[in-house]
C-alpha cells in the first residue's frame, strides 16, 4: 500500500547497513481525499526553515525539550521499541532521540516534503536508521 524507496546506510558504528525508508501514503497524492489538517498545512517561512536547521535550535530547544521529556518518564527503560518524531521537520531531533531513548525503530513524520529531504540527509549523515513518512498525524 505504501510507495517505499529504500536506501542503505553504510558505515554504521556496528558495521551493519541500515535502511532508511521514505513512505508516502497513496492518499497524499489525491488532494480531494486529504484530511482537514493536510488542507490547513502552512509551510515554514524561509527564515523559519533556516532557523530550525541551526545548532541553536538543536542545542537550546530540541536537546532541552528532550531532556525535560526524559525526566518526565516515571519508569525509564534502557531502550524503547518505537519512538515517533511527529512533525520531524529536518530531523534535528533524530540524533538526540536515538541517544536518549535507544529505539529499535525511529519514525519521523512530517507533512512537508522539502523538510523531509533534509531529514533524510540528516539521518544519512548521522548514520541513523530512520523511517520517514510524508503525511500528517491526523
Amino acid at each position: 500500500m505504501y510507495d517505499t524507496r529504500d536506501r542503505a546506510v553504510q558505515g554504521t558504528p556496528d558495521g551493519q547497513s541500515r535502511t532508511i525508508r521514505h513512505e508516502k501514503h497513496p492518499r497524499d497524492n489525491k488532494p480531494d481525499q486529504q484530511s482537514e489538517s493536510s488542507r490547513n498545512f502552512v509551510s515554514e517561512s524561509r527564515f523559519g526553515f533556516w532557523f530550525l536547521g541551526t545548532q541553536t535550535w538543536e542545542q537550546h530547544v530540541v536537546e532541552a525539550a528532550l531532556d525535560d521529556l526524559a525526566r518526565l518518564i516515571e519508569t525509564p527503560r534502557a531502550a524503547y521499541p518505537v519512538v515517533l518524531d511527529a512533525g520531524c521537520g529536518q530531523g534535528k531531533a533524530f540524533r538526540v532521540l536515538s541517544e536518549k531513548f535507544k529505539p529499535r525503530q525511529l519514525i519521523g513524520v512530517d507533512a512537508d516534503a522539502h523538510g523531509l529531504k533534509y531529514a533524510h540527509r540528516t539521518a544519512l549523515s548521522g548514520k541513523l536508521p530512520v523511517t520517514l513518512v510524508q503525511g500528517d498525524c491526523a
